[in-house]
């Protein structure tokens, strides 16, 4: 095979393009938007492989959005770039409607956040043909249990329930078998027969947060139920944000991964039981001071934390 050498997206192939791939994907940097797009002048290939990258995570609640289609409707075209997406938060400048034609054409989304207050009736048709949907934040009130017993519900791993109104049935969990992390935002009027009405309902649940607003609080006793059960956690609402979000999609560490933590630390008796309130955990909180020597020991060989939450994603207004 004859290969010219006149232009870089003329250039051959010197490595298997299994392996070249690899390489690339491993150099690609999110956090570095100018040299991922570098990348992609090195061959038409490559551009091929890049460019999916580029477009993994649509957060359409930042200032500005990204992909802000609204500022390069020349640039950008849902129907061709909606497939690489996997992660996506909506809300804001969005309406139901807009969320459901944007669902519509991203059949790869894996997680999930609906904000705002949207409502979620109109957006159920697009959620239909999310085959990979593992997490999902949204609020779901007002559906009925039909439309609660969907695959793209009953399959999901990691749910984040916003504001339920006190007459929600958690009951319904009981069809979500595979659901393993829980989290409750704006727990204020719940009472402890709801807290094990879910107990009981998610039998495989590893991580249950409820998130509460530091001015309303969460119930005493639900805060000491926290004592008996492992898996139940009270989270400050500074941990659970769009900051939180985006770390997560951009593969740093969120909160469900220092849940998991706090979690498997006090299942193994790592904590000095009288030094730490797990009834409020908030990201200001240094809990490793909280642990006995062996926990020392255990913490100190955990990877750090990931943060990828200060990404900028406004890559189409950049000239370097």
């Amino acid at each position: 095979m004859e290969c010219s050498t006149t232009s870089p997206a003329q250039t051959c192939p010197v490595l298997p393009p299994e392996l070249e791939l690899a390489i690339f994907e491993l150099a690609f940097d999110p956090t570095d938007f100018s040299s991922s797009l570098k990348y992609m002048l090195v061959a038409k290939r490559v551009y091929e492989w890049i460019r999916p990258l580029l477009f993994r995570v649509f957060d359409q609640i930042d200032r500005p959005p990204f992909p802000d289609f609204e500022a390069h409707k020349d640039m950008l075209n849902i129907a061709e770039i909606g497939p690489f997406a996997h992660h996506l938060v909506i809300g804001r400048i969005h309406t139901s409607l807009d969320a459901c034609t944007m669902i519509r054409h991203m059949p790869n989304i894996r997680d999930l956040a609906i904000w705002y207050g949207l409502n979620m009736k109109p957006i159920i048709p697009a959620l239909e043909g999310l085959e990979n949907l593992q997490r999902l934040s949204c609020g779901l009130n007002g559906l009925d249990s039909d439309q609660l017993l969907l695959p793209a519900f009953t399959n999901l791993t990691h749910l984040e329930l916003l504001t339920p109104r006190n007459d929600w049935d958690f009951k319904v969990l009981e069809s979500y078998k595979r659901l393993t992390h829980l989290s409750v935002y704006g727990a204020k009027d719940w009472e402890c027969d709801t807290v094990e009405t879910v107990l009981r309902s998610c039998v495989n649940l590893k991580v249950f947060v409820l998130t509460e607003d530091c001015r309303l609080g969460v119930p005493e006793d639900i805060r000491n139920m926290c004592e008996s059960h492992h898996t139940l956690l009270i989270f400050s609402n500074d941990v659970a944000c769009h900051k939180d979000w985006k770390r997560g999609a951009y593969g740093g560490d969120d909160y469900w991964v220092l849940a998991e933590r706090l979690v498997d630390a006090r299942k193994r008796g790592f904590f000095k039981k009288e030094h730490y309130d797990f009834g409020y955990i908030s990201t200001k909180n240094e809990w490793r001071d909280h642990l006995t020597e062996d926990g020392e020991a255990w913490f100190d060989k955990l990877p750090p934390l990931r943060d990828m939450s200060h990404m900028v994603l406004n890559w189409a207004d950049r000239r370097d």
